[in-house]
């Protein structure tokens, strides 16, 4: 397919394989929102990484608290990366959001970490090193976040 941009978001009995086979069949899409699909796991990660690489510049798991090991995105896998919503992450952790950092860099220009818990300074501060063109970043409840890094955001 010529896919470039699927919503899913609210398709509570979507599995990893479903996702797994639309993903295999529209190598090009740039946007995938996958808001509120409780049966996806880090595997759809991995996937999302192998087979949209270069091509993603959206991703939207708001609400998915079965994703967590977003840095397989990280690693140079996904380099085009421009908005990525981890709302309600509850496992996505700094090193994580570094990783993502690191490979986006000047691409990723919003990032919602709002009630990502497990966040902290080390993703704030990667977000700080490597993210010069962010223009929203919400950190909403995150307790594990520090002056320390809010400043070296300014």
């Amino acid at each position: 397919p010529r896919l470039r941009e699927v919503n899913v978001s609210g398709c509570v009995a979507l599995t990893d394989v479903g996702l797994a086979a639309l993903l295999d069949a529209a190598p090009r899409l740039a946007k995938l929102n996958v808001t509120r699909c409780p049966r996806l796991t880090d595997a759809t990660l991995d996937r999302v990484a192998k087979n949209l690489g270069p091509s993603l510049e959206e991703l939207v798991c708001y609400a998915d608290s079965g994703l967590a090991r977003y840095d397989a995105l990280g690693g140079g896998a996904c380099p085009n990366l421009r908005v990525l919503d981890c709302t309600g992450s509850r496992g996505l952790t700094g090193a994580a959001v570094r990783a993502v950092a690191e490979t986006a860099g000047p691409r990723l220009a919003s990032l919602n970490l709002s009630w990502c818990v497990a966040v902290d300074d080390e993703g704030v501060l990667g977000l700080a090193d490597h993210c010069p063109n962010l223009e929203l970043l919400s950190l909403h409840g995150s307790t594990h976040v520090s002056d320390a890094a809010v400043d070296a955001l300014a």
